[in-house]
């Protein structure tokens, strides 16, 4: 199963991702950018809302981490991941 089928697969949970993945996310298109992480610049549907959904990754911590959602879902997990790693720090 390749990185992003199995992205999809988590349902919106963090999957930890390999350097060359981001870079071929940075590559494919102009990435979108949102607070501490970017999307690859290609929209991979729309939610029920009509909000666009998109991969997003975020380094956090050592690791790079994707997901599959819209921005401000995105934003929101990656910054609670972000938190939870101070606090074990």
């Amino acid at each position: 199963m390749n990185v992003f089928n199995k992205i999809k697969a988590a349902g919106g949970e963090l999957v930890r991702v390999e350097e060359e993945t981001v870079d071929y996310a940075l590559g494919v298109l102009p990435p979108v950018r949102g607070n501490k992480c970017f999307a690859m610049g290609e929209v991979f549907r729309h939610d029920a809302g009509g909000e666009p959904t998109y991969f997003w990754f975020a380094r956090l911590g050592e690791f790079w981490y994707g997901l599959l959602g819209t921005q401000a879902a995105a934003e929101t997990r990656f910054a609670k991941s972000r938190g939870w790693l101070r606090a074990r720090v």
